[in-house]
């Protein structure tokens, strides 16, 4: 009887684990972005400038 649960679970857990899906990449990376990193006092360290210098802004800013 105390088999049973843990039967049960492990599954759940094996028909979980063979229709998982990864989820789709949001594309952030292809947009070409300098990636900014920063200090704990908000002072920027490093910026990593990819094959073009972008950054993203809100379209109120153009």
């Amino acid at each position: 009887m105390k088999r049973l649960p843990a039967l049960v679970v492990a599954a759940a857990l094996v028909a979980a684990a063979c229709s998982y899906q990864p989820l789709d990449d949001p594309g952030l990376g292809e947009l070409g972005l300098t990636t900014v990193v920063y200090a704990a006092d908000g002072s920027i360290l490093a910026e990593w400038h990819a094959e073009e210098d972008r950054i993203l802004v809100e379209y109120s800013e153009l």
